[in-house]
């Protein structure tokens, strides 16, 4: 990719890149029926790690997305992507950058992205067998968690316990035990500052996913408004549904407000005020959005081929995830 600094160099590429290789139609089939992931969405994967846009963590690319980050994140949620893009673009790839040496340990050798690396960051300690997203047993499995400034980083058993969650899609996996996966813990060598610019980028992508996800599904709540016809009236007419609308807008609205201020801002002191701000804001617009969005559809919007409901549970798991890591800092 073209490093550029210019304005909206970046997302018109990745939209028309999800567009082509990761339509919302794909977050139904992510996985196979042999529990590996699908050919479609190795397909996807394939393109965005030879495309290079799993570069769009490091450090040097920063400057050249300039103010794209939240939209490239809101793109990849109008899309659904359900592949851990987040996590090995902007938490993979710049601890490796950080730190190669202790990041080929954990990794077990160097990545070579032809498949993707799923996990989770925490803050603090965890419970022995937090859940995760499942992506298939070939692939690896990391955990990381900020402890007291440092970064303590483990590989996890690829072979784990595997059960449906909340999103369509992707369902969870329950890891093995840390002491039975036979990965030891390596502490990472970064600077306060280096975690905390790694954990803002993440973020804003991530709660940008949450924010794209919720302005697909009000978007098409939207455009329902205006031709359901009922009383001889577009429903949009009534107040009790227009109103609804603008409130749900107005939230996605103020939610990004809250994103662009975290993504701006290098203020180390003020960091967990605003990222707490930011999932505040945003975790609950996008929970009334969605809510939103399927009570305008009615009925429809809870049928399996609509996708007004793979938007909510997206929401809603995003959330949960997002919302757990944030308030958790101090």
């Amino acid at each position: 990719m073209n490093s550029d600094n210019t304005d909206n160099e970046f997302a018109p590429a990745f939209e028309r890149l999800l567009a082509e290789c990761h339509p919302v139609r794909l977050a139904r089939v992510a996985l196979a029926d042999d529990g590996q992931l699908s050919a479609a969405a190795r397909q996807a994967w394939t393109e965005l790690a030879q495309g290079g846009w799993l570069d769009l963590g490091r450090e040097e690319m920063s400057e050249a997305m300039g103010g794209e980050l939240l939209q490239l994140g809101e793109i990849a949620g109008r899309y659904l992507l359900c592949l851990p893009f987040a996590f090995g673009a902007f938490v993979v790839k710049p601890l490796q950058d950080a730190d190669p040496d202790a990041m080929s340990r954990v990794l077990g050798g160097s990545w070579d992205q032809r498949l993707p690396v799923a996990g989770r960051v925490d803050i603090g300690e965890m419970e022995a067998c937090a859940p995760m997203d499942y992506f298939g047993d070939g692939i690896g499995y990391l955990r990381f968690r900020v402890l007291d400034g440092a970064v303590l980083a483990r590989r996890l058993a690829s072979r784990q316990s595997c059960v449906q969650g909340l999103d369509a899609g992707v369902p969870v996996a329950m890891p093995v035990n840390d002491s039975a996966s036979g990965h030891a813990e390596y502490r990472l060598t970064l600077a306060t500052e280096q975690v905390k610019n790694i954990l803002r980028a993440y973020l804003v992508f991530s709660y940008g996913q949450m924010i794209g996800a919720a302005a697909a599904s009000l978007d098409l709540a939207i455009a329902y408004a205006k031709e359901r016809i009922q009383f001889r009236k577009r429903i949009g007419e009534f107040q009790a549904v227009k109103h609804s609308l603008a409130n749900a807008w107005v939230g996605i609205d103020n939610a990004r407000y809250a994103a662009r201020d975290l993504a701006r801002s290098h203020d180390a002191s003020a960091f967990v005020a605003k990222a707490q701000r930011l999932d505040r804001l945003a975790a609950s617009a996008a929970k009334l959005a969605t809510r939103v969005s399927l009570q305008v559809h009615g009925a429809i919007g809870f049928a399996w081929e609509h996708d007004a409901h793979l938007y909510l549970k997206r929401v809603y798991r995003d959330a949960a995830y997002l919302s757990r890591l944030v308030n958790r800092m101090h």
